[in-house]
């Protein structure tokens, strides 16, 4: 038998599956319109936090409902992943060529855009195939009616969010801890600025703690807006160290099949010099700002771990977020003291220890 889950949770879960499904829905109608490739970034981010909130609240709703709900949502996700890092590509790969300072790179870099678009184009049946399935499956409806059983009658007036309260933090305490303990095991690969596929792991556990949080944001009062754009600037630096990894990889790959079809029709690779300099141009470009971005995230995160901004979130937490400041120097670990809330030297500071730049 199911523990009985609190009523504010059950609001709040009620809520946040209510507001992802709906942004969702209307992000893959647009897309099947096919007229803004930001339809598909943006069914992308709500696919990711209905996937979130359904791991957040799962105990709220049949569990096996929830695991039918994830799988749906996970596979369109996962049908619209390609399709996006493509569109990105092809903006990136414009702007390049818009401002490109040596003419003898543009061969190259019009080749890898072509076979950008190429790809793109032999992506859209696939991503069109995706949204008609989730739509086909019904489960977007289903979750909507699950959502509405939680609610009070007048579930869809507008009301205040659910007031921050010791159960929803409980609830929390679980689910965002858990999320940090993954963010800071995997933050020790950035020792090593060769270690690819950790800094990639890195920015994923970063991504689900940032949405994880984003799920009690309503019900906090403002106390999550400071970690939640911590988390965002510090996936975004992850999020371009792994672009750049990926472009090179990439790119790599498109020198040597270019290569191979250029000895197909001519018998040598000799045609290839005209392509090869725009190609190395744009590795070298990227390596050089992989190097300068993840410096940025080094001294972001050392500084993050230095000052204890971790373990003042998790003070936070489990204070019920009754504010705790937390010294600098502070070691980013679960520890807390044997203080209540009640004993707190200073009511009236946020317990987080620093404020992110804002650009």
């Amino acid at each position: 038998m199911k523990p009985r889950v609190h009523e504010a949770c059950l609001h709040l879960a009620a809520r946040s599956l209510r507001r992802q499904v709906k942004q969702l829905t209307r992000q893959v109608e647009e897309i099947r319109k096919a007229e803004d490739v930001e339809f598909v970034h943006r069914a992308r981010v709500a696919s990711r936090r209905l996937r979130a909130a359904l791991r957040v609240f799962g105990d709220c709703f049949p569990a096996d409902r929830v695991d039918l709900w994830r799988r749906e949502v996970r596979r369109v996700g996962r049908g619209l992943g390609e399709a996006r890092d493509l569109d990105v590509q092809i903006l990136f790969l414009r702007d390049v060529l818009g401002r490109l300072p040596d003419p003898a790179c543009g061969p190259g870099i019009a080749r890898a855009l072509v076979h950008c678009e190429r790809q793109r184009e032999k992506l859209q049946p696939e991503v069109l195939e995706a949204t008609h399935r989730l739509l086909a499956s019904r489960v977007l409806p289903q979750m909507l009616a699950a959502a509405g059983k939680l609610l009070p009658d007048d579930g869809d007036a507008p009301t205040a969010p659910t007031a921050p309260c010791a159960p929803l933090f409980e609830h929390a305490e679980k689910h965002v801890l858990g999320r940090l303990d993954e963010l800071q095991a995997v933050g020790r690969c950035l020792a090593d600025p060769l270690n690819a596929p950790q800094h990639h792991a890195m920015r994923i556990a970063a991504k689900r703690l940032r949405y994880t949080i984003e799920v009690y944001r309503p019900a906090c009062a403002g106390l999550l807006d400071e970690p939640i754009e911590v988390l965002k600037q510090l996936q975004t630096l992850l999020g371009d160290v792994h672009d750049c990894d990926v472009w090179v990889e990439q790119l790599g790959r498109l020198l040597e099949k270019q290569a191979r079809r250029l000895r197909r029709l001519y018998g040598h690779a000799g045609p290839l010099l005209s392509l090869k300099a725009g190609i190395e141009y744009l590795q070298a470009e990227r390596r050089r700002h992989r190097d300068e971005v993840f410096r940025q995230l080094v001294e972001r995160w050392d500084r993050l771990d230095r000052e204890g901004y971790w373990a003042g979130l998790v003070r936070m937490v489990r204070l019920r977020g009754v504010p705790a400041p937390v010294a600098p120097g502070g070691d980013g670990s679960h520890a807390v003291s044997g203080e209540r809330p009640e004993e707190q030297q200073d009511p009236g500071a946020l317990a987080l220890p620093w404020k992110p730049a804002r650009n």
